[in-house]
């Protein structure tokens, strides 16, 4: 039986010392993806404003040329968990709240 094309499991384990430099360089490396991605969320976030600002005077632009009144008040709000969203109720709402002045 021919014994020169079987590879031969490696009877040392790595030292220490290329273990620890093996588990550095890893991390040196995920340091380095960590400045990168936040590098690239703090661009698209400031694209992301520019975007809802030139939004916002679109919308203002069109509010002008249907004749609306355009003012600078903007309410903005946002829920404990720091995002928004539009509520839509299930259930009719009704203009007076005491049925007896209905």
């Amino acid at each position: 039986m021919a014994t020169d094309n079987i590879i031969q499991f490696p009877n040392k384990l790595p030292s220490f010392e290329q273990q620890t430099t093996k588990l550095q360089n890893r991390l040196d490396e995920i340091e380095k993806e960590n400045v990168f991605m936040r590098a690239d969320i703090d661009y698209l976030t400031k694209a992301i404003g520019k975007n809802l600002d030139e939004a916002t005077d679109i919308l203002k632009e069109f509010a002008i040329l249907n004749g609306e009144q355009v003012s600078n008040m903007v309410v903005e709000f946002e829920n404990e968990w720091g995002d928004d969203f539009e509520f839509t109720p299930d259930f009719e709402i009704k203009d007076n709240p005491n049925p007896e002045e209905d």
